[in-house]
């Protein structure tokens, strides 16, 4: 199988036809300018950043909705790898990323792996990553993942003294200083992950398929290097969509968790001895701190109201889920009668019909939506667009 050309914007398109084989095509120019154009000098002024999404087929759906998004975005300070990792039974995701790694050290480019099931809709979200470097020094950069409804699907992971990992949703996260929305987290998911200073790090082969990504954090931390989610920058990962498909998923992943835990199982039980991730030690797997603290105060709305909108006040403030933070603000409106905060609820999450009429009644106001919300599904646009 050979992919065709991807119609993405950045000037240097790389495509992997085969493990350690690649095609350069030069897109968005004109037959003229093409002819003109220097190829090697373009080897000599690559761009910062190289994106490289594996896929078995560029067709499917979730693929032509990931590279959608992403076309969407500012490219022009990146390069673009889409590899066919179906091309035969050997392929091996570790190579190809390690190849990524090698290729992009070689260049003095950061790699940014991307998975074929997400979704990208903040334009800048590379020189948001960029930012995140340089406020936080961390190498390995992440950030927040969404369901399709909106729910956080994952802030990080966590992983125990004995390997076991689970999602970070909701935790009250230490930050960079300086750098609020910047969260310390002890390793992230590949299918969005900056890696800074690419020849320092390498994926270790002995993985087939998964938990490399978590492995690469750990390497990070071994070197005192600290690994970082943004939670004000979000993607929509619909995660499953490839990997659980295939016969052998629960086998590989087994081998490769087990492999993950006997490596590094020693250095897992001083990983939150460190004060970037001393927070986490005693991590609830399934804890929502968030959601714990809305409940709390929808309880005291009738006990104590100021205390209610004490709590309310804070989860409008600094949680990082829209829809809490959007319900925070909804029942401050009724604590309080103040339609800002009933705007803001709107802002954050257009799709809420109680306070959608409130303000229509409270200030003439109507406010069109794109679709009559009686059903509950394709919220990408709401989901994404909040803010």
């Amino acid at each position: 199988m050979r992919f065709t050309k991807p119609t993405v914007s950045p000037r240097n398109i790389c495509q992997l036809k085969r493990p350690g084989e690649f095609e350069s095509y030069p897109d968005a120019v004109s037959g003229q300018e093409r002819s003109q154009r220097n190829t090697q000098d373009v080897e000599e002024m690559p761009k910062p950043y190289l994106i490289v999404m594996c896929s078995p087929d560029r067709d499917r759906f979730s693929t032509r909705r990931a590279l959608g998004s992403i076309k969407a975005t500012d490219l022009s300070r990146a390069e673009f790898w889409l590899v066919d990792n179906n091309y035969d039974a050997a392929f091996r995701h570790p190579d190809v990323m390690n190849r990524a790694l090698q290729v992009a050290a070689g260049r003095g480019q950061s790699v940014i792996f991307l998975d074929d099931d997400i979704e990208v809709a903040t334009y800048d979200w590379i020189e948001r990553l960029e930012q995140a470097t340089k406020r936080s020094g961390a190498d390995i950069i992440g950030c927040r993942h969404v369901w399709a409804d909106g729910n956080t699907n994952h802030e990080g992971y966590w992983i125990d003294e004995t390997g076991i990992v689970a999602p970070i949703i909701g935790a009250e996260h230490r930050f960079c200083e300086g750098a609020p929305g910047i969260a310390y987290v002890p390793s992230l998911c590949s299918a969005l992950m900056l890696v800074h200073n690419p020849g320092d790090y390498s994926f270790d082969a002995g993985f087939a398929k998964y938990q490399q990504d978590l492995d690469i954090c750990l390497q990070s931390w071994a070197a005192d290097k600290p690994v970082v989610c943004i939670l004000d920058l979000k993607i929509m990962h619909h995660a499953g969509s490839t990997g659980e498909l295939h016969d052998n998923f629960a086998q590989r992943l087994q081998a490769d968790s087990v492999y993950f835990s006997n490596k590094w199982r020693d250095f897992l039980t001083t990983l939150y001895n460190r004060n970037e991730l001393e927070h986490l030690h005693d991590y609830m797997p399934g804890h929502n701190f968030w959601r714990t603290e809305y409940h709390k105060a929808s309880l005291m709305k009738k006990t104590d109201s100021l205390e209610a909108e004490s709590l309310f006040r804070r989860i409008a403030n600094d949680c990082y889920d829209e829809k809490m933070r959007s319900g925070a603000n909804y029942h401050l409106y009724r604590l309080t009668g103040e339609l800002a905060p009933l705007r803001r609820c709107m802002s954050l999450n257009p799709c809420h019909r109680a306070a959608r009429e409130r303000l229509a009644s409270e200030s003439d106001q109507d406010i069109a939506h794109y679709k009559s919300c009686t059903h509950g599904h394709d919220c990408s646009r709401c989901v994404l667009g909040a803010k």
